[in-house]
Order: C-alpha cells, then structure tokens, then sequence
C-alpha cells in the first residue's frame, strides 16, 4: 500500500489503494477499545467507499455524519483526519439550523407562527 510520503501520488493512485489508505488513516486515529466495546473489530469500524469526485467514510459506532474526503486532501502535508471530522459535523449543524425555519431549535417563535 502507498504511503502520506509519496505526497502527489494520489491524485492518480488506484481507487482500491486510496481507500485502503484513507481506512488506515481513521483506524489510526482512533483508539481499537471503543470498537471492541461494541464487538466490532477496528477494521469493520470503518468503510470508505468511492463517492463521486472524493471518498465516503463511514464509521459505524456513530454513523450520523459521513466523512468525505478527497484526492486533494491527502496530498495537502497539514491533511488531518480530526480537521476532516470536525469539518463534517459543522456542516451537519449548519444544515440543521437551516432546516428548522432559520433556528436552531424546533418549536422557536418563527415555527409557531
């Protein structure tokens, strides 16, 4: 498998290969213990997939959010898997306000109108 040294490499690396890194880099990320604890193995916790222009990662435990990560992304020396984490849920919560009426919580003075 390729590795984060080899920079440029995957913007044309095999799907299969950027996967199989992109995996690596999550179950890297995250200590085994929470996965065992739910009888997953720290491969199955993850799955990344081919999305598009980019990749889907799933996590299983807490699957709410996809991660979406691209070829672009693992060629940047700063590329983090945290920043991406992080990244997905504030999207989520952005889309959320938005989908209730321009607030944050249901029930707010615009929704009983």
């Amino acid at each position: 498998m390729l590795d984060k040294g080899t920079d440029k490499i995957w913007l044309t690396a095999p799907a299969i290969e950027v996967c199989a890194y992109i995996k690596k880099l999550w179950m890297t990320a995250y200590p085994p213990d929470e996965a065992i604890a739910e009888g997953l193995t720290s491969e199955e916790r993850f799955t990344v997939l081919e999305y598009g222009i980019g990749f889907e990662v799933t996590a299983w435990l807490k699957c709410e959010v996809p991660y979406m990560v691209t070829r672009q992304d693992l060629t940047r020396v700063d590329f983090c898997v945290r920043d991406v984490v992080n990244d997905a849920w504030d999207q989520h919560f952005k889309r959320r306000t938005i989908t209730t009426n321009g607030f944050a919580f249901p029930g707010s003075r615009r929704e009983q109108s």
